[in-house]
């Protein structure tokens, strides 16, 4: 495999360190999750719009980036990017949010009180309307690690992370996307530091134009199931609803900045949306792409998408992946067309006080270039088939009863094994300083069954101050050997969010099993300019 760095990206992290930051972003919670896809508890009213992008955390950890999928007015549908990446109810996604455009800034100067300006101050504002703007955030991080049984597993991880958009940077809908993280690694022996950049993006967008272009490492478009390349990405408009777009490059590798040219990545797709209303819209997606290694046939499928909403009531969300089979693929897939993956999710809002969801997750292990010799026994249990559904209660004093179960099938059997989620939270205690959560989920499968309980309390005694502590225990029993495995956990965390916009988070957690008893202290200080 022939790696080459490349030299571009250092010129861009250069380039956007010497520029002042301007920031906007709004943090949400996951409150729905089916498997790549994801609910959160902000939408069009936050300022939250299709096609923004942001990060997973779980705790203070980055584990994944997410791009909003759809919107209604008070929540939105979110969907993560890359094949490892698992989200659960309760993580926290943080959405960079777009700068205010001229039309906005003039309306508020419309509309604001004052006296008036001169020309000379009205041209001044005008140029710095026009001028690059930064927003985003730096932080430096370090993250301390230690076993009490094991003295040797002793680790203190400093990193820094770095999340900016430099807006209007070559003229008016330009824009310039940067997500970068770099931390030393366990070898303290020698100065081992692993930098991963996702994203160095610059795109073009202007107002009532019909195209818009992208290039550097980024996603392609609206179709999920391709990944991260370093190429481009093309899109024009034939009318007010339809787009066509192109896309190519090569496998984008994080780690080091570095790229794999022995895998490309190409396709074309076709988009519609389609406003029926103030608060309904649709947006579908049909694309043709392919994945290629050192010129054979990796992977060619058929990718399609539909969302729908219409205010806060009703959501929709349908995906599908289409295996299309030449050459070995049909040979070793038995076919030449093939499902590879399909999700589904509806949400339904009868009342303010009552949220029903339902989904089905079907996926399916296919062969690429790399796993075409394995054997198909392996990939029997990858598939997973699974029904969803749930509803969540809101009461009294901001309380909330959340109930969501799911059911996987074993392709092997054909069975079906339960799994289920049940919480109650409430976060307007105390006028609301003060919150509590307590949180039971079960889970079952061919191998193992298992349950896991949680209590949580957080107090804001201050302003931008918040205290939280949990207490947790998992319970394991594998089924074929009997044996079982028992753990309990505590976490402890303080964030400080200022004013000024720099802000300081502390989190800490002891984990203790029969084979471990592990500390963990992370700890960040970052700075964000409003």
């Amino acid at each position: 495999m022939t790696r080459h760095v490349s030299p571009w990206l250092t010129v861009l992290l250069l380039w956007i360190a010497a520029l002042p930051l301007h920031a906007g972003e709004i943090q949400a919670e996951v409150t729905y999750v089916a498997w790549k896809t994801l609910y959160l508890n902000a939408g069009r009213a936050h300022g939250i719009e299709q096609g923004l992008s942001g990060q997973l955390y779980r705790e203070a950890s980055i584990i994944g980036h997410i791009s909003i999928a759809a919107t209604a007015e008070s929540t939105c549908v979110a969907t993560v990017s890359g094949d490892s990446t698992i989200a659960l109810l309760g993580d926290r996604v943080v959405i960079l949010l777009p700068e205010r455009s001229d039309a906005q800034d003039e309306s508020n100067s419309a509309v604001s009180s004052g006296p008036a300006r001169s020309p000379e101050q009205q041209t001044a504002q005008t140029l710095a309307r026009k001028a690059p703007q930064f927003s985003g955030r730096l932080a430096v991080q370090c993250d301390a690690y230690d076993d009490r049984l094991d003295d040797r597993t002793a680790e203190l991880l400093p990193g820094l992370s770095t999340r900016a958009a430099v807006h209007r940077i070559a003229g008016e809908g330009s824009k310039l996307s940067l997500r970068y993280r770099g931390r030393k690694l366990g070898d303290t022996a020698r100065e081992n530091w692993q930098h991963r950049l996702y994203t160095a993006e610059l795109s073009f967008s202007p107002e009532h134009s019909q195209w818009k272009a992208s290039f550097g490492r980024m996603q392609a478009g609206s179709v999920a199931g391709i990944g991260y390349i370093d190429g481009g990405y093309g899109e024009v408009a034939l009318s007010n609803v339809f787009a066509v777009g192109l896309f190519g490059g090569a496998q984008a590798e994080l780690d080091m900045s570095s790229t794999d040219l022995s895998t490309s990545k190409a396709g074309a797709l076709v988009t519609y949306s389609s406003e029926f209303s103030a608060t309904a819209r649709s947006h579908a997606t049909l694309a043709l792409a392919g994945e290629y290694q050192e010129g054979q046939i990796s992977r060619e499928f058929i990718y399609q998408q539909f969302t729908f909403t219409s205010g806060g009531r009703v959501s929709f969300y349908e995906s599908a992946e289409i295996n299309v089979n030449r050459g070995w693929r049909q040979d070793a897939e038995g076919a030449l067309i093939t499902p590879a993956n399909l999700l589904l999710n509806v949400r339904f809002v009868p009342a303010r006080a009552i949220a029903l969801n339902a989904g089905y997750d079907g996926r399916s292990r296919y062969h690429t270039w790399e796993t075409r010799e394995t054997p198909d026994s392996l990939f029997d249990d990858a598939v997973r088939h699974g029904m969803r559904a749930g509803a969540e209660l809101m009461m009294l004093r901001g309380t909330r009863l959340a109930v969501q179960q799911s059911f996987r099938s074993d392709p092997s059997t054909e069975k079906f094994f339960p799994s289920g989620t049940y919480s109650l939270t409430s976060n307007s205690l105390l006028k609301g300083k003060l919150g509590a959560m307590l949180r039971y989920g079960h889970f079952e499968n061919v191998y193992s069954t298992g349950v896991q309980q949680m209590i949580g309390v957080s107090v804001s005694p201050l302003r931008g101050f918040d205290l939280r502590s949990e207490y947790g225990e998992t319970n394991y029993r594998f089924g074929p050997s009997g044996l079982t495995s028992e753990s309990e956990w505590i976490r402890v965390s303080a964030d400080v969010n200022l004013r000024t916009g720099s802000y300081f988070s502390v989190h800490s957690e002891r984990a203790l099993s029969t084979n471990s008893d592990g500390i963990r202290v992370f700890v960040e200080l970052g700075h964000r300019i409003r």
